[in-house]
């Protein structure tokens, strides 16, 4: 997908006036998005991040900007009609869950683009965790926390749109970082 430039810049413009207007994390990486057209969905979907806010529900797991991004990609690049094959998966689903070879898994390729903008957010901010920021940085009411929250609230919108602009053929050979599957 190309992004203008406008739309990038448009995009982190958006996020500090997210932040200054009392928007949470999450809501505000993904109506920055959603306001720039980087997401050309209406605005109001903003609502579907709401609860990302605080690692999650406030349980100091995930942090919601990164979440937002990830949320992002998905609209973008997701499976749009997963359930089309949810019939041949459930037929074979020893070959389509537990492939012998990577790449005879059907996320193999799907999940590069996503891993890599996770792996890239924590290489940046130092953690995906919304507790590990409020614990060191004196607190989630301290100034110290704010000011690093709005720094990920800015990198969630960088990675976002670093991905989402990414082309398929770019996106196939970037390097998994760390996962689940072991896949490199």
């Amino acid at each position: 997908m190309a992004l203008s430039e406008e739309q990038k810049k448009l995009a982190q413009q958006y996020a500090e006036e997210n932040i200054r207007s009392g928007l949470n994390c999450s809501e505000s990486v993904f109506n920055a998005l959603l306001r720039s057209k980087v997401v050309n969905y209406p605005e109001e979907l903003t609502a579907l991040v709401s609860g990302l806010n605080g690692g999650v529900g406030s349980a100091g797991y995930s942090c919601g900007a990164l979440a937002s991004a990830i949320m992002a990609l998905g609209f973008v690049y997701g499976r749009k009609d997963p359930i089309k094959n949810r019939g041949k998966i459930l037929n074979d689903s020893h070959t389509a869950y537990c492939a012998e070879k990577p790449e005879e898994d059907f996320r193999y390729y799907s999940m590069r683009r996503f891993n890599a903008c996770v792996g890239e957010f924590k290489q940046k901010m130092g953690t995906l965790r919304c507790q590990d920021v409020i614990d060191a940085n004196g607190g989630y009411y301290s100034p110290d926390r704010q000011t690093k929250c709005e720094q990920m609230i800015h990198c969630g919108v960088e990675v976002a749109l670093k991905y989402i602009d990414m082309e398929q053929e770019e996106a196939d050979k970037l390097p998994y970082c760390e996962n689940i599957f072991g896949w490199k």
